[in-house]
């Protein structure tokens, strides 16, 4: 059942989780700046 739920969520976005998914994608594109700005330092 839980995974079923998970992945009608993944095709269905529930109303107010959009803005934890742009919070959670904002911190990963943070995370990815900060690696692709340390390899071209190195």
């Amino acid at each position: 059942m839980v995974d079923e739920e998970k992945k009608t969520e993944e095709l269905v976005i529930p109303e107010g989780a959009t803005e934890v998914i742009l919070s959670y994608v904002r911190k990963k594109a943070v995370d990815w700046d900060a690696k692709k700005i340390m390899s071209r330092v190195r």
